[in-house]
C-alpha cells in the first residue's frame, strides 16, 4: 500500500494533541468523550472560557452527558476536576499522560446543577422518565439516521419479528440517552438474545447496569460479559449445580448480579448458607437470603456480619426474656406453657423444610 504524504501548510490556529492520547486513550473512548476532550483542549489552548451548557448545545448532548464525559477523563487522570463549596464543578486542569499538571491554565466553568460526587462514577437519572420522554418526532428524527435504521433492522432480525413501539423507544433511549455507540448497542442486543433473553426490559436493565459501571465501549462490554459468564458458572458451582443453568435459574443469577448489583463474593456467601441449610429448591432459598440482604442495604461481608450480630443479639434477648418469664412464674402449669412456646419459636427458626414449603408455594 502506498504511504500517505501528509503536509502541514500553516501551524497557526492549531491545537496540539498528545501522541499518548491518540495511541493509548482515544480508541477506548466513545464519540462524546473524544469530542468533549478535544473541544476543551481547543478552548484552553486559546485561553477561552466555556461552560457545561455551551458544550452540551454545541454537540447536541445533555449536560449530564458532558459531566459524565468529564468524569471519564478525570478517572483516567488526563484531567483534574475541581469543585466549589457547593460541590459544583469549578474548573478543569489538563494533565499529561504521566499525570503531571499541564502548564495551561484551568478552564473555568459555571454549572447550574450539582454534579455527582467523586466517589460515584456515573450520572444518575430517572431512566423511565428519560425513556418515555421521546416523542414521535424524536423517534422519526433518530430513526432517519442510516446507522440507527440499520441497528433497528438488526434488532428486528435478532428478535425474529418487527419491533413494537416500546422496543424501538427503548433501543433509541439506550443509544441516544445512555450514549451507547451503534456497535455497543448491537452487541448488547445480540448478547441478550443469544442467552435467550428477548425481553426489552431485561435488555434495558443490562444497559443501565453497564452505563452505571462506566462500560461504554465494545471492548469493555465484551470483558464484562466474559466476566458475567464466569460468574454464572461460579454461582452454579457454589449451589452444587453442574452444567448450564435452566432459564429460570439464569433469571435468578441475573437478578442477583444486575438488579441487586451484588458482587460475586456476596452471592457466593448466600449460596454457601443455602447449601448448608437445604438440598432442595436452592435457587429460591438463596434468593430469599439475597432479597433480605438487598432490602437491608448489604454491600459487603461486613454488612452481613453486622446483620448476623443483630440477629444473634435479638435471639439472645428473646431467650433471656423467656427464661425470666419462666423463673418468675409460680404455677408449674404456666412454666410448662412458656417452655413449650419457647421450643416452638426455636423450632421455627431452624425448620428449613417449613421454609422451603413457603418458598415453593
Amino acid at each position: 500500500m502506498i504511504p500517505l504524504n501528509i503536509k502541514l501548510e500553516d501551524s497557526k490556529g492549531i491545537t496540539l494533541l498528545s501522541n499518548t492520547f491518540i495511541d493509548q486513550y482515544m480508541r477506548d473512548a466513545n464519540d462524546a468523550q473524544i469530542k468533549i476532550y478535544l473541544y476543551l483542549l481547543r478552548m484552553v489552548s486559546a485561553n477561552l472560557p466555556t461552560d457545561i451548557s455551551e458544550i452540551a448545545d454545541k454537540f447536541n448532548h445533555t449536560e449530564k452527558d458532558v459531566i459524565r464525559s468529564l468524569k471519564y477523563w478525570d478517572d483516567l487522570g488526563l484531567i483534574s476536576l475541581s469543585y466549589d463549596e457547593n460541590n459544583n464543578i469549578a474548573g478543569v486542569t489538563f494533565k499529561n499522560a504521566s499525570g503531571s499538571v499541564s502548564s495551561a491554565n484551568p478552564v473555568k466553568k459555571t454549572v447550574t446543577e450539582s454534579p455527582v460526587s467523586k466517589e460515584i462514577p456515573m450520572i444518575s437519572m430517572d431512566y423511565a422518565a428519560e425513556r418515555e420522554s421521546y416523542s414521535l418526532d424524536d423517534i422519526k428524527r433518530l430513526s432517519s439516521d442510516p446507522e440507527v435504521k440499520m441497528l433497528l433492522n438488526a434488532a428486528s432480525q435478532y428478535f425474529g419479528r418487527p419491533l413494537n413501539p416500546t422496543e424501538i423507544r427503548t433501543i433509541l433511549f439506550i443509544h441516544d440517552r445512555l450514549n451507547f455507540s451503534i456497535d455497543l448497542t448491537d452487541y448488547l442486543i445480540e448478547y441478550s438474545v443469544s442467552h435467550d433473553q428477548k425481553n426489552i426490559h431485561y435488555i434495558e436493565s443490562i444497559a443501565i447496569n453497564w452505563y452505571e459501571q462506566g462500560i461504554d465501549t465494545l471492548s469493555k462490554a465484551k470483558q464484562n460479559t466474559k466476566k458475567t459468564d464466569k460468574s454464572v458458572i461460579s454461582v452454579m458451582k457454589a449451589l452444587g449445580k453442574d452444567g448450564t443453568p435452566a432459564a429460570n435459574e439464569l433469571e435468578y443469577i441475573k437478578k442477583w448480579l444486575f438488579t441487586y448489583n451484588f458482587p460475586l463474593s456476596i452471592i457466593e456467601e448466600a449460596c454457601q448458607r443455602t447449601v448448608l441449610a437445604t438440598d432442595r429448591n436452592r435457587f429460591q432459598y438463596a434468593d430469599s437470603i439475597l432479597k433480605n440482604w438487598h432490602t437491608s442495604g448489604v454491600h459487603s461481608k461486613k454488612d452481613i456480619a453486622k446483620l448476623d450480630e443483630e440477629y444473634a443479639s435479638s435471639k439472645q434477648a428473646k431467650t433471656s426474656n423467656n427464661s425470666n418469664n419462666s423463673n418468675n412464674s409460680a404455677a408449674p402449669k404456666s412454666y410448662s406453657k412458656t417452655s413449650s412456646n419457647f421450643l416452638k419459636m426455636e423450632q421455627q427458626d431452624y425448620d428449613f423444610e417449613a421454609i422451603e414449603k413457603v418458598l415453593t408455594k
